[in-house]
């Protein structure tokens, strides 16, 4: 799935959003598929739950005009916030 950024503004490039999701390790992310209201008749576009992230993967340079960012879906943050819920539970056993 791709996306456009900001385009035709003083200061700002044209970015293209490269976006992968299996929806089989990911199946609690909610994914809408919004290509045919899209301005570009050509591309896949989604509309993705806020609560999704991405871990960049690469940036490539296309030309003076374009630049590609390759951004798959991650489940890291979960495994952070597990392994930070998981110290403080020890440090408040130890402390309190």
């Amino acid at each position: 799935m791709s996306g456009v950024g900001i385009i035709g503004r003083d200061n700002y490039q044209p970015l293209i959003f490269d976006i992968d999701i299996d929806m089989k390790i990911h199946s609690s992310t909610i994914l809408a598929d919004i290509s045919s209201f899209s301005q570009f008749s050509d591309e896949q576009e989604g509309l993705f739950d806020i609560r999704t992230v991405y871990e960049i993967q690469n940036v490539d340079y296309i030309d003076i005009e374009k630049h590609s960012i390759c951004m798959p879906a991650t489940n890291e943050c979960v495994r952070i916030a597990k392994d930070y819920l998981e110290f403080m539970n020890e440090y408040l056993k130890k402390n309190l």
